[in-house]
């Protein structure tokens, strides 16, 4: 719903949707963050391993994935970036 009118209300009430939407969207980054984050440091194990020659397939294919996630990662965090500079007109 949006609220097009210029009342005090109506303007205190379009501010409280923006202000919603800034918080979901600051933490839904957050959480991609967050996982970006895991993937690096899955995917720093299993080169640490690889280097010293005590790697396995299984922590092989573990990071595998681990790269696959952090690609789609990624891409979803450069979505909500484009999304917050159109919507709320700010660089995320």
């Amino acid at each position: 719903m949006s609220i097009q009118g210029n009342t005090p209300f109506e303007i205190a009430e379009r501010r409280r949707q923006q202000g919603a939407f800034m918080i979901e969207a600051a933490i839904g980054t957050q959480k991609i963050i967050d996982q970006i984050r895991e993937c690096d440091a899955q995917i720093s194990y299993f080169i640490g391993l690889a280097a010293i020659g005590e790697a396995t397939a299984e922590e092989r294919a573990i990071a595998r994935e681990a790269r696959k996630d952090k690609k789609s990662l990624e891409s979803a965090l450069e979505v909500i970036t484009n999304l917050m500079n159109e919507l709320a007109r700010i660089e995320a």
